[in-house]
């Protein structure tokens, strides 16, 4: 077996300290992180953005990815990385409106229309943020 189909609680015979369920999420995040990659590459060069832009949106990504992964949950990876190039489009002072990274986005083989279609807000926070705001 290989160490992803073991306990999850059982460490890895591989070594390292991790435990097989710790290993898993590692390949998982990798491959995120992978296709996260291919699919900015993708949207920089039909964007025509510098290098450097490129650079800022992955790692944006990658930032998301490790400190705010929750921002995951229930949203597609293209809707993540629109939402970097346009974040950072937006600090660089880039002349880019969101309307044409969708235009491009929708010009890519693996658009979804309902990426942006079904856009998922997470209400529960919001109320948690505005009751401890009231207190």
């Amino acid at each position: 077996m290989s160490p992803v189909t073991e306990s999850p609680i059982k460490p890895n015979p591989r070594g390292g300290g991790e435990t097989c369920a710790e290993t898993g999420i590692g390949v998982f995040f990798s491959k995120i992180v992978k296709l996260g990659e291919v699919r900015i590459n993708g949207m920089v060069e039909r964007l025509q953005l510098s290098h450097q832009i490129r650079e800022n949106v992955y790692c944006l990504f990658q930032q998301i990815l490790n400190q705010w992964t929750s921002l995951f949950f229930n949203r597609h990876i293209d809707r993540i990385n629109t939402s970097c190039c346009y974040g950072v489009a937006k600090i660089s002072q880039l002349n880019l409106t969101f309307r044409e990274i969708i235009y491009n986005y929708r010009k890519q083989l693996q658009c979804k229309l309902q990426v942006f279609r079904n856009i998922f807000v997470d209400w529960s926070s919001t109320r948690r943020k505005t009751q401890l705001a009231k207190q």
